[in-house]
Order: C-alpha cells, then structure tokens, then sequence
C-alpha cells in the first residue's frame, strides 16, 4: 500500500548541512583568507550537487523524502504537517562539515551560523523517513547518510540540544533561535 510517514521512523539527512549558510557568512565578510575551508565552503554554496542518484535509490523504501530547499525545519515541518505527526530531532547529530567545524573554530564565521543550519535551505541535500527496520538498506546509499531524529506521535517539531533540553524551534530564522 502507499507509505505513509509513522510515529517511529526514523530521520535521516544526506552529506552535510550548514555549509552554504557559512559561505555566504564569509561572502558578507569583506575580506576573506581563501583557505582551502574558505574555497570547500564557497565551492558548496555556489555549485551544490543535487542528491539526484541518492532520491531515486530511497524512492523505493524511504517513507517520505524532501530536498531540502527552505531549510531542515522548516521543509521536514510539511512533511510532518501533511502526515498529522511531528519530529525530534537531536541537534548535536546534525551533519557538519570537517571544513564548517574548522571556521567556527578558527572564528572564519560566526557562532550564529548554526541556526542557519536548521533554517537554510542552499545545500540541497535531501531529508527522508524510513521505518527502523529498513535502516540497514542504507548502506547501499552513495553518500553519507546521517540519522538525525525520529517521528513522533505529537505535532510539531522539538529540538534537542547536546544535554538533552528541549530547544525553541527557530521560526523560519536564526533571529528567533537565541
């Protein structure tokens, strides 16, 4: 029968995410060492592959499956919307890039850019659901799958942080997500 997105699938991303916000954070910058962070950041936001190969190899098992255009929150909000569910989502699982971590580090672009993680849509990586017991098909995937949450029962979509606190969700932009 048709798949329907259920209280305990699970949540999964593809690649990383956060690397097209932390570009156009340096972007803004007036000037900008071109690291080769700096380059890999740049490259992502202004020449994104899209998970074409990966969308059609979940097709036949993933229960719902967005790219993510608008922003992880906001895109998996209408899938969890359209379904009468609701998401948790644990944000230390969120996938970054060794090139991301290296400029928060190296203070490149700002602390902030995190929410931008949650609320940018510019990576084109795809977002999907699948039952618990299909988690093992995603070995045959192409490129690094990250499970990031699971759907509940309650609308809504609550965000976990790294000790296990519930997180105001950010609406529609890092300006609320403080």
């Amino acid at each position: 029968g048709p798949r329907v997105v259920s209280p305990g699938d699970l949540i999964f991303v593809t690649g990383t995410l956060g690397d097209a916000a932390a570009a156009l954070s340096l972007l803004k910058q007036n000037q900008v060492k071109p690291t080769a962070e700096v380059e890999y950041l740049i490259n992502r936001l202004q020449q994104p592959e899209p998970r074409v190969n990966e969308g059609l190899s979940l097709a036949g098992m993933a229960t719902s499956c967005i790219d993510i255009s608008d922003g992880l929150i906001a895109d998996l909000g209408h899938v969890v919307q359209a379904s009468g569910v609701g998401a948790r989502l644990q944000r230390a699982r969120i996938p970054r890039s060794a090139e991301f971590v290296t400029a928060i580090s190296q203070a490149l672009i700002p602390e902030d850019v995190w929410d931008q993680v949650l609320t940018g849509g510019d990576d084109y990586e795809l977002c999907f659901t699948l039952p618990a017991a299909q988690r093992n098909q995603l070995e045959a995937l192409p490129c690094r799958v990250t499970e990031i949450g699971v759907i509940t029962a309650e609308s809504g979509i609550e965000l976990i942080d790294e000790n296990g606190h519930s997180l105001p969700p950010p609406e529609g932009g890092y300006d609320h997500f403080r």
